[in-house]
């Protein structure tokens, strides 16, 4: 391991990136645990100081899926929306009345994180830690996350990546330690439990759009969009322009840079932090206001902003050919309802599941 730290921690003068041999070579022995913590979090500094390169994340994110516990699935219009595992602190996440939304209009959604707010840099609320306040199983196994999903009266799942990647949890301590961002915050989201043809990948900063977009290809998505969202999340607010960097959708290898402006809509409203506490428990609260359009009058930047970010969902997964039809399918779809209804069959999932087991134990 110390030939890699060498290599990329040799000073600014001589360091330089791994060739894929070598970054494979070196998150191998970090994986097989035949580095040492200590060397984990200096190559951790090493690459954050000298910015990962496109291929040295696709390796690491390739080496990361040999140690993930996969199920691949043949679902039409399958997505993978892949957000930060870190969570937000901020602004309240709109990804799950978004995702809500998105399946009611036909897409099938993949939702994947980390609970308990352990994430380095924010430590924030995670979509794990909401859906686990709305009554979800989110240590679902990947069979049943898999039957969630491919029932059509809910269309969307959530696993959590202890089920997914046990692997990655010898790191927990180290990351916590280190408390800034690392090359695992980008693979971690990128682990694609599904297989999904379809992906979108949340990113804090703008000038890594591009690398990551190139890193999912690598991955092997067949169409994909790298999203500068609010705390790098995917979500489309009403108060920002939001950079995207897009592959597949004419072109199975071009990139191609658009961005969403909420002008275009008629939609600009800012939104102030200030007036806004994001707890797992009011972000469940809120996600449940979001899904009843009683609510339209109380909440027209936050509601707008969630169908915005469902629309993208929508137009990722192939549904829809275009983002402006794809804002008008779930427009269509939250005005009939049906989100909050699959919200309720998704949370009776895991009570007709417990009643089962209880008959099954009596028996």
């Amino acid at each position: 391991m110390q030939r890699y730290l060498k290599i990329i921690g040799n000073g600014q003068r001589t360091a330089r990136d791994l060739t894929p041999e070598e970054a494979q070579a070196a998150f191998t022995l970090i994986m097989e645990g035949q580095a040492s913590l200590p060397q984990v979090a200096v190559f951790m500094t090493a690459l954050r100081i000298n910015e990962e390169s496109a291929h040295e994340l696709a390796v690491f994110a390739h080496v990361l899926r040999r140690y993930c516990n996969t199920l691949p699935l043949a679902l039409p219009n399958l997505v993978d929306v892949c957000v930060p595992y870190d969570g937000r602190s901020r602004l309240p996440s709109l990804i799950p009345a978004a995702a809500l939304i998105a399946a009611t209009a036909g897409a099938k959604v993949i939702l994947h994180g980390r609970c308990g707010q352990n994430t380095p840099p924010k430590f924030g609320v995670g979509v794990g830690d909401i859906l686990s306040r709305l009554g979800i199983n989110v240590m679902a196994s990947l069979d049943e996350a898999a039957d969630v999903l491919q029932d059509n009266k809910i269309g969307l799942t959530y696993v959590d990546s202890t089920t997914v990647a046990p692997a990655l949890e010898r790191f927990n301590q180290v990351r916590f330690d280190y408390g800034m961002r690392s090359f695992f915050n980008t693979i971690e989201k990128l682990m694609n439990p599904f297989n999904a043809p379809n992906g979108m990948v949340g990113v804090f900063h703008g000038l890594v759009l591009e690398r990551v977009a190139q890193a999912m290809q690598a991955q092997g998505y067949q169409r994909g969009l790298a999203i500068q969202g609010s705390e790098g999340a995917i979500d489309v607010l009403t108060s920002r322009r939001t950079p995207i960097i897009e592959f597949g959708a004419t072109n199975a290898t071009a990139l191609r840079e658009w961005s969403i402006d909420p002008t275009d809509f008629g939609w600009w409203e800012r939104l102030d932090e200030a007036e806004m506490t994001v707890t797992h428990a009011t972000n469940a609260a809120l996600t449940q206001q979001l899904l009843d359009p009683a609510n339209e009058p109380q909440l027209p930047a936050l509601r707008r902003s969630a169908l915005l970010t469902a629309a993208l969902i929508l137009y990722t997964s192939g549904k829809e050919p275009t983002y402006e039809g794809a804002l008008s399918s779930v427009q269509s779809a939250f005005a009939s309802r049906e989100p909050a209804e699959r919200l309720a069959r998704w949370r009776s999932q895991l009570v007709n599941k417990t009643h089962n087991e209880e008959v099954h134990h009596v028996r």
